[in-house]
């Protein structure tokens, strides 16, 4: 098929195929059947014609008609509130196992509100889950195989795994030998699974296709964890702990802000090399997003370090830090929808410097001097 630009309207290019004449020329092996004129559909809009083949015009910018390769993620709000809630649940069993492993008689207590938090977290963070699956059954279908290839299948192992340990931590909880023995053995396993129940979901988003989420896939899970340990910190700060207790918390806390607001340095250096990329965590309502969470992670650390131990400000440092956990959970998501609907992310995410105007004027003009010297 020819494309026609001049519009010519010639009788002969009505022979064979029905083909607008101001659009293309048909010609070629079968180009002479005659078929029956169709009759267009009465309720059908018109549209225009192009004068030159998208594929062409386009050339600046390398998209598919200026059409969106990926559909956008069609979570709603649950997902983004189970990612903070699982994580703050699993950073909240590492810190119990951390304090039973250093000392489990001055931290008893809080090592049992440590678990107590993370089994509720687990709970809720199930809840939520479900509720976006619409069926629970389907959550229990994720069980039926064991598949460390997939991230979601391993994620409901984690999940589950967890809920498991740190009941078994709770319940197991004597003065009996064996009993003590089966705590400690829980507790290292919701220790352990709550460092991967705080990190997978970050491994979740980066192994899908959505440009954001691909292209930061090193530093996500990174950021997940840290801000999992944010979440749990600002939850057990706002209860009643002993000193040493708050001590503990204060010290935990404090590496959580600072890992959170690194990971986030990092993730924005990750994804600088791709322009539409990085605007879609940088500008519009993900922007506003990701720009008030780091803010108040650092108002957060900025009171936390302040001298002095006024309630006050302990429980406005706690609640800027859940506040500003939340706030950077949703923005990457947000920021993924954002990203699967520019078309020209994903183009640039995969063809990398070969996508830019100035490359591909570069590269054409060194093939055509290239071709004029060995014609030479």
């Amino acid at each position: 098929m020819k494309l026609l630009t001049d519009g010519r309207n010639d009788q002969k290019f009505r022979v064979g195929k029905y083909i607008d004449p101001q659009l293309a020329e048909l010609d070629g092996e079968g180009a002479q059947q005659k078929i029956k004129q169709p009759t267009p559909h009465p309720k059908r809009e018109s549209y225009g014609v192009w004068t030159d083949m998208p594929s062409s015009s386009f050339d600046k910018e390398k998209t598919y008609y200026r059409l969106p390769m990926l559909k956008e993620p069609v979570w709603g709000w649950s997902i983004p509130a189970y990612f903070y809630v699982g994580g703050a649940s699993g950073a909240a069993a590492v810190l119990s196992a951390a304090a039973q492993m250093g000392s489990p008689i001055l931290l008893r207590k809080l090592i049992r509100k440590g678990r107590l938090l993370s089994l509720s977290g687990i709970a809720l963070s199930t809840l939520l889950l479900i509720y976006d699956l619409g069926r629970k059954f389907r959550f229990m279908n994720m069980l039926r195989v064991f598949r460390p290839t997939s991230p979601m299948n391993m994620g409901s192992w984690i999940l589950t795994s967890a809920g498991a340990f740190t009941t078994g931590a709770l319940l197991y909880n004597g003065r009996n030998k064996f009993l003590k023995t089966m705590t400690n053995i829980s507790g290292i396993g919701s220790g352990i699974s709550g460092i991967l129940l705080a990190g997978y979901t970050g491994v979740l988003l980066s192994y899908s296709a959505v440009p954001l989420w691909q292209e930061a896939r090193k530093s996500l899970p990174l950021l997940f964890i840290a801000s999992g340990i944010s979440g749990a910190s600002s939850s057990l700060e706002l209860m009643r702990l002993k000193s040493r207790e708050t001590s503990v918390v204060h010290i935990f806390s404090t590496a959580g802000i600072v890992a959170e607001l690194l990971a986030a340095r990092a993730l924005e250096e990750e994804i600088k090399n791709y322009k539409p990329v990085e605007d879609s965590l940088k500008k519009g309502n993900p922007g506003k997003l990701w720009k008030a969470g780091r803010l108040m992670s650092l108002a957060a650390l900025a009171l936390s370090l302040l001298p002095g131990k006024s309630k006050a400000r302990k429980a406005a440092s706690a609640i800027l830090e859940g506040a500003g956990a939340v706030s950077m959970r949703f923005a990457i998501y947000k920021a993924g929808q954002v990203s699967s609907r520019d078309p020209k992310a994903i183009f640039e995410l995969q063809r990398g410097k070969e996508y830019h105007p100035k490359g591909l004027e570069q590269k054409e003009h060194s093939v055509e001097e290239s071709t004029l010297e060995e014609m030479a």
